[in-house]
């Protein structure tokens, strides 16, 4: 692991000087174009490099001297070398992408293959976080990874003993790039978090079946993809058909054919 530390360590630092020279060079008024170019030559390995033009190189090295200097330089190292040692905190502003760890239920093995694996209830969402296990979806940027390797220390650690979790219970799903409000942590579900459960005191949802086979008699299926899942709509619609509940019968096909064929006597 320590081999995989230092080589997510350097890919950090080589971030990290792409991302001063895009905002320093910006800010000093430099085309896109030409800091495109300052970031070639900086990622370029030597032996290609050498044969890039003489003037093309020493032009390169000028501006890189301007947008990334020796203070630059060492405040990244200085990052780097406390990432290394646990703490990102500096290194942090510099990396845009970020990771989050989301854990959920096993949902058993088939005949071969992997188990299945299902995200928990929207209401009661189970993420780990640099600091520990977070009961809710993470609103900060502090409670997500900046790189899977992280998450993978934070994943061992809480997996050994005297912390181990419940491995026959629970398993998890990194998502990388992570992104507060949008893509995998955000969407429908954290949307109705926010609405339903964040800050109250139940962690159950609010709706209830009748309350939802209402929405779907009055807008149908279209109604509820609206408020869940498309995975999530389709389970409903089964629940509604188990319960007695009024189906129609395109959905109903839908529920006993799920690639679309239509049900026949």
């Amino acid at each position: 692991m320590n081999k995989e530390i230092n080589a997510q360590a350097e890919r950090h630092k080589r971030e990290a000087i792409c991302s001063l020279i895009a905002a320093n060079g910006i800010a000093q008024g430099y085309k896109p174009r030409t800091l495109r170019d300052v970031e070639q030559w900086y990622l370029l390995p030597s032996e290609p490099l050498c044969l890039a033009p003489k003037a093309w190189q020493e032009k390169m090295a000028g501006l890189f001297d301007q947008l990334v200097t020796a203070a630059h330089m060492q405040q990244i190292d200085s990052a780097v070398a406390l990432y290394l040692e646990g703490d990102d905190s500096e290194l942090r502003p510099y990396i845009k992408r970020r990771t989050c760890v989301e854990f959920g239920t096993i949902t058993g093995r088939g005949s071969y293959g992997p188990p299945g694996w299902r995200a928990r209830k929207f209401s009661d969402p189970l993420y780990l976080t640099p600091a520990g296990f977070l009961r809710a979806y993470p609103e900060k940027d502090e409670d997500l990874f900046i790189d899977s390797t992280q998450a993978q220390l934070a994943l061992d650690f809480y997996r050994s003993p005297p912390n181990g979790i419940d491995r026959e219970k629970l398993d998890y799903s990194i998502f990388q790039p992570a992104v507060l409000g949008r893509g995998r942590i955000g969407g429908k579900a954290y949307q109705r978090w926010l609405k339903e459960v964040k800050g109250q005191s139940y962690t159950e949802p609010r709706r209830s079946l009748e309350e939802s086979h209402g929405i779907y008699q009055a807008s149908g299926r279209e109604g509820l993809e609206k408020l869940y899942s498309r995975g999530y709509v389709f389970a409903l619609i089964r629940k509604f058909n188990a319960e007695g509940l009024a189906v129609k019968k395109e959905d109903f096909d839908r529920i006993v054919h799920p690639r679309g064929y239509p049900a026949t006597a």
